[in-house]
């Protein structure tokens, strides 16, 4: 307005030309103070609201049984702190005890800019943790007697076999021992929605190592293979999406999706990273710097002898791996069960907290059997150094192993800190879902393990 008003003023103002220095140069005087004040007003504008919106309240909610108590004040920290979780970040976590559910909390925003609160619906994209949703769905499948984990891929898949890849076992895919980090042709959003292509593009992608001779992290390929050979030894030729669906999400109550619905957007919490230009991000990921996994992780993907495959699997995922497009909810309905699942911190937690409980619910309805539990838990590769990452990993059909408290969990962890373990020898199940990705990748983000181990002290505190 000061500007318009000040031009109008100028355009009738009578500018006597023998005079020019005094009669122009004060009208551009005032036009340019104008100018400034008006830039002024804007800048204050924009301040004023930044300092609004970085008072947003820190928003908790959630329940927990007695005697859980510090669960949730630990979980309230993390935010308070803001070391590693944001203001504008949003998470949640939620606990299974010898079946039963003790802590389902949330907190943050599902998306900071609209002011929107997490809350006990709200779903995040896990990431990694997907793996371990497809690996319940090929466990069952095993379960049931339509696939053999001993059994060699191409029994199920006869175009498997090309260029070297005709006497890899279903047990070996899972174990990340086939070779196939990455494959030949570039994955990309149109290629994940053609399935028929897709699994054109696996069956002839030649192995990177012998397979069978050691295991490396099938980042992003993983899933893939996994639902083409579900595909095939299904009775009703279903995805595992679709599987996932049918015997898992909707018999059990699990509010988890590989490919989401679009009617279901509505609810998924907008993923975010910090911008490289942030002080408060420096600050978090020098923090992360002093934990040695990530340390280690870091030099690896930087200098490490391994750098190279490393790069490969990223670059051969195109354009899938820029996160950001799966704010679009068109992108959600994708199936990718390597990376792009969707779903809540108790859903996870309670699927965990099944297996946990030797496979069955508190009423008894069973999910899986106590020898394939058994199965899982006892088989697995060795925990040696990761061909692609460099750092030590082990491997369960399907599912990663880590360790905690001097025993292995059954889980996966996933991109910026979301995880999701199964502790069988205390019957516990947990899960972690969070829209702000950390520094932390291997299942190390103090978020989590702060909470898991504040649920563990009032577990060990209960047992007494």
């Amino acid at each position: 307005m000061g500007i318009t008003l000040c031009l109008h003023h100028a355009t009738r103002r009578k500018i006597d030309f023998s005079n020019t220095a005094i009669s122009v140069i004060p009208t551009m005087g005032r036009m340019w103070n104008a100018f400034v004040l008006c830039v002024a007003a804007g800048v204050v504008s924009l301040v004023a609201k930044m300092m609004k919106k970085n008072k947003l309240p820190i928003i908790i909610d959630g329940t927990v049984e007695p005697g859980f108590e510090e669960v949730l004040e630990t979980f309230r920290a993390s935010f308070e702190s803001g070391d590693v979780e944001p203001r504008e970040g949003g998470s949640a976590f939620a606990a299974y005890y010898k079946g039963k559910q003790v802590v389902n909390i949330w907190g943050g925003y599902a998306d900071y800019e609209s002011s929107q609160p997490w809350r006990h619906d709200t779903m995040a994209i896990v990431f990694s943790t997907t793996k371990g949703m497809s690996a319940l769905c090929m466990a069952m499948l095993v379960d049931r007697g339509h696939l053999d984990y001993d059994q060699k891929v191409v029994h199920y898949w006869p175009e498997f076999g090309q260029n070297g890849k005709e006497n890899i076992t279903v047990r070996q895919l899972l174990h990340h021992e086939g070779g196939l980090a990455f494959i030949d042709t570039l994955i990309t959003l149109d290629l994940l929605m053609n399935y028929d292509e897709l699994g054109e593009a696996l069956a002839k992608s030649p192995p990177i190592w012998k397979p069978g001779t050691t295991h490396g992290y099938h980042g992003f390929t993983l899933g893939l293979y996994a639902s083409q050979l579900l595909t095939r030894a299904d009775p009703q030729k279903r995805t595992i999406g679709e599987y996932f669906r049918d015997e898992i999400a909707k018999p059990f109550g699990i509010e988890f999706y590989i490919g989401l619905p679009k009617e279901l957007n509505y609810r998924v919490a907008r993923y975010f990273t910090d911008k490289l230009n942030n002080w408060d991000a420096l600050r978090r990921f020098l923090i992360s710097m002093m934990n040695q996994k990530n340390r280690e992780l870091t030099m690896t993907m930087m200098f490490g002898t391994n750098k190279s495959l490393i790069s490969k699997m990223m670059e051969n995922t195109g354009n899938v791996s820029d996160w950001y497009i799966f704010n679009d909810p068109r992108n959600r309905e994708i199936e990718c069960p390597s990376a792009t699942g969707i779903g809540t911190a108790e859903a996870l937690a309670k699927v965990y907290g099944i297996i946990a409980n030797g496979g069955k619910t508190t009423d008894g309805k069973r999910l899986l059997s106590e020898k394939l539990i058994k199965m899982i838990q006892e088989d697995g590769t060795p925990r040696i150094k990761d061909e692609v990452l460099g750092l030590e990993t082990k491997f369960s059909l399907g599912f990663s192993r880590h360790i905690y408290q001097d025993r292995e969990m059954i889980g996966h962890a996933g991109y910026g800190g979301n995880n999701a373990q199964a502790d069988i020898q205390q019957h516990v199940g947990v899960g972690f879902v969070t829209r702000y990705a950390s520094p932390y990748l291997q299942g190390n983000d103090p978020r989590f393990t702060s909470v898991r181990d504040a649920l563990y002290r009032a577990i060990q505190t209960l047992e007494r």
